[in-house]
């Protein structure tokens, strides 16, 4: 190992270590608790693409770096820009930063071989769990009243979701496997740095931490091994849909995520269920 390797694990561990740290602070700080939180994920992105500089020195030094901005301009928009409704012009510019980020990156790294759209019966008991399973546990809570009203919805939100889908595993899927194969990085390290990633997205609610960030790793690990994204997409969009209209309303608050979890739970008489 290299001596600029050497002391890029030399701190990376620290930082992993801090970041642990801040997540376990920002339970004590109350509505402040969005500083904290920030900081946290940003110590753990930089650990990240620290130890990933272990693997190999890449022909595009600026990727990995890229691909880190590019999740912090996302964790930004969350906690500091969509919370509130007056900052729709650096919510614009934030996009238009994202947009271009995003494009500059597919360019810069190579693309995924092709992968033919078929349905492995390898994947069948993973898939058949993640669509089924959370939807059969939401029909239960309400005996599947909301269900049935909202069924003829199904259509319409299936094709937004469809849209919603593809950014997301894009944006954390692809984009990132991409750029981690560049770098050297092994397919299981990979997966498992689009599951953190995703799972950051989702702070601090623990329920959705662990349930995005299991199914990203497993995405990401069939994805790598020739799965088509477009498949992952579709599956997404079901699952996504099916859980909207599934999920009764007083369920649904507990889905909430970054400043909107911690106001649920910090005044949750002011907090009214989220809109349909």
């Amino acid at each position: 190992m290299s001596r600029p390797e050497k002391r890029s694990t030399f701190l990376a561990w620290p930082l992993a270590c801090l970041s642990i740290c801040l997540f376990g602070l920002q339970g004590l700080q109350g509505t402040d608790a969005v500083y904290w939180l920030l900081a946290a994920s940003l110590c753990g992105l930089l650990a990240l693409s620290l130890l990933v500089l272990n693997w190999k020195r890449s022909s595009e030094p600026y990727a990995l770096p890229g691909l880190v901005a590019l999740h912090g301009i996302i964790l930004a928009a969350i906690w500091l820009v969509i919370p509130y409704s007056e900052a729709t012009g650096t919510m614009a510019a934030l996009l238009a930063l994202l947009v271009v980020n995003a494009v500059w990156l597919t360019r810069r790294v190579a693309p995924m071989p092709k992968a033919t759209i078929d349905l492995d019966e390898r994947h069948a008991p993973a898939d058949i769990a993640i669509l089924v399973l959370p939807i059969l546990f939401a029909l239960d809570l309400d005996g599947g009243a909301q269900a049935r009203s909202l069924a003829g919805q199904y259509p319409e939100t299936l094709l937004t979701y469809l849209f919603y889908a593809w950014f997301q595993l894009f944006l954390f899927l692809e984009l990132p496997v991409r750029v981690l194969k560049q770098q050297g990085v092994p397919p299981a390290a990979a997966s498992m740095a689009c599951g953190v990633v995703f799972a950051l997205v989702h702070l601090p609610n623990p329920l959705l931490m662990a349930a995005t960030g299991g199914v990203m790793w497993l995405w990401s690990w069939q994805y790598q091994r020739g799965r088509s994204l477009m498949v992952l997409v579709m599956l997404m969009a079901l699952t996504a849909t099916s859980l909207k209209i599934a999920i009764p309303e007083h369920i649904s608050t507990e889905l909430r995520i970054g400043p909107d979890y911690l106001e649920h739970f910090v005044n949750p008489a002011e907090v009214r269920p989220l809109s349909r």
